[in-house]
């Protein structure tokens, strides 16, 4: 129970605000090569280039372009759905003692790619095995970069950060799940901290 909004096999795209950090980001991709001047001396277009400023070989392969091409004119119908999903998850969850939903900024309309909670008490862990015993996928995704040795000279102490990575927990939310697979996940959540289970089918969107 975990995919990407938009499918790619691998890899994914970028908006850019400007024509200058396009241009900028198409050099980058791939070795700071501009592709544009493909042979336009007749030569070999990878030798022909000054290269102002060294790049990556961040491009995507053909396959996975093409396949994130032919998904692009479905990605509002998705990204709907993510959404539809959430409103359905903050509904159910939001009164569950024992949780807490983090609040979206309200300047930003998230895609929603995973619906983050914080397990209370201490029962993350216990938490997270139990949705995997109804297989239900759950991680908490991301820790704080500092622990990793290629920047551990920048490490801080962060108590506040210490205490919310003990706590958060990622649960799928995408398009893909079902009404059935929602209240699967609902359903297993709330039993998780109560025996006092209703689920409110009339709501759903």
């Amino acid at each position: 129970m975990s995919k990407t909004i938009l499918i790619t096999g691998d890899g994914g795209f970028i908006t850019l605000p400007n024509e200058k950090l396009y241009d900028r980001c198409k050099l980058l991709r791939w070795y700071g090569i501009n592709r544009d001047k493909r042979n336009y001396k007749g030569k070999d277009f990878r030798l022909e280039n000054d290269i102002v400023e060294y790049g990556y070989k961040f491009h995507m392969n053909d396959i996975n372009a093409t396949i994130g091409l032919y998904n692009l004119p479905h990605i509002d119908e998705l990204l709907r759905k993510n959404r539809v999903n959430v409103q359905y998850f903050d509904r159910q969850l939001g009164c569950v003692e024992g949780i807490t939903l983090m609040k979206n900024n309200p300047k930003c309309n998230s895609a929603w790619w995973l619906y983050t909670i914080r397990v209370l008490n201490g029962r993350k862990l216990e938490f997270m095995e139990r949705m995997k015993e109804k297989e239900i996928m759950t991680s908490q995704v991301h820790n704080r970069n500092d622990i990793n040795s290629c920047v551990k000279e920048f490490e801080e102490e962060l108590p506040n950060l210490d205490i919310l990575e003990k706590e958060l927990v990622c649960i799928p939310v995408g398009w893909w799940l079902t009404h059935e697979n929602m209240e699967y996940i609902v359903y297993n959540i709330v039993k998780f901290f109560t025996n006092d289970f209703h689920i409110d089918s009339a709501n759903w969107p």
